[in-house]
């Protein structure tokens, strides 16, 4: 373990920094963080305890230019079973695959556990995520997560701003994906960003995510944009691991055969994996579904808020 962080695997056991009398009012904060990078999509997971009251107003500190300049914050806990090695909590209660991902490379590189298999407790599910970890090098790990197979998938279809809007909404533990099959600059990302926060504001989603991308024989891109309301985020995020596994599932049901491929995104590749029991299934039956791409470590230390 890297000697300027070796507080937090203690900070982590021990949850050094206890509730607060009143969430009401944030009070200064001394953190221990490490920023991982899954695709790109730049996480960082404070190790410290945090009142989930306090979430949404220390996501909104950490993220800026001044701070760790991060697309997303999770806060490392204790799990509240035996099986598993920690607790990954992110701001709105919602399941997040790079997430747990970049969780799962925290546990090997700060030798939580000397297993390269594993299971997590998440936010957003009842069941445990099963990981396995290899080490690529120093800071650099390949995560491969079995992801919960809970979701919907119903059609979409609206008018706004004079676009005919037709798509599939895939309802994942506390996220929503409005997947669409367009051409990546088909739309304009203003109108994008409209259109993510007309849809969290019609079906009440803790998360949103507007997902174009385009299929060929050889290759799946997408361009994701996620909408946080809770914590106010907003951002067309370099990587992003559920919106992956929604392509993931409607292609899948779309071509009613199981799907092993690769996703690219803006700062990476998500590798993508659905495994189909039953494709002769109206919905199709999933029985195994996981995500998989390198984390590569980048800094941690101490955040002052």
């Amino acid at each position: 373990m890297p000697e300027n962080l070796s507080n937090i695997k203690e900070a982590v056991k021990t949850q050094l920094i206890h509730k607060t009398d009143n969430v009401e009012e944030l009070k200064p904060m001394e953190l221990n963080f490490v920023k991982l990078s899954p695709a790109e999509n730049t996480t960082v997971l404070v190790t410290n305890y945090v009142d989930s009251n306090n979430y949404p107003e220390v996501v909104s500190k950490i993220i800026t230019y001044t701070h760790i300049n991060a697309e997303q914050v999770g806060f490392i806990k204790k799990p509240n079973g035996k099986e598993a090695i920690l607790r990954l909590e992110m701001p709105a209660g919602e399941f997040c695959g790079d997430g747990i991902m970049s969780a799962a490379a925290l546990v090997s590189w700060l030798g939580y556990s000397d297993k390269m298999e594993f299971s997590l407790e998440s936010s957003g599910l009842n069941s445990l995520v099963h990981c396995s970890v290899k080490k690529i090098q120093n800071n650099l790990y390949k995560v491969k997560a079995y992801m919960p197979i809970e979701y919907q998938i119903i059609d979409y279809q609206s008018t706004f701003r004079n676009h005919k809007i037709i798509g599939k909404l895939v309802s994942l533990p506390g996220i929503t994906h409005l997947i669409l099959e367009a051409g990546l600059n088909q739309y304009e990302a203003e109108f994008i960003s409209e259109l993510v926060k007309h849809i969290a504001a019609e079906i009440k989603a803790k998360a949103i995510g507007v997902i174009p991308y385009s299929a060929s024989s050889t290759e799946v891109n997408i361009n994701p944009c996620i909408h946080v309301p809770k914590t106010g985020k907003l951002l067309f995020e370099r990587g992003c691991g559920s919106g992956s596994l929604a392509v993931g599932l409607c292609l899948a049901q779309k071509h009613k055969k199981s799907i092993n491929t690769s996703i690219k995104q803006p700062g990476g590749v998500i590798r993508v994996g659905i495994d189909v029991q039953n494709s002769c299934s109206e919905p199709i039956k999933i029985e195994m579904a996981f995500l998989e791409t390198d984390i590569l470590i980048t800094c941690g230390g101490k955040l002052y808020i």
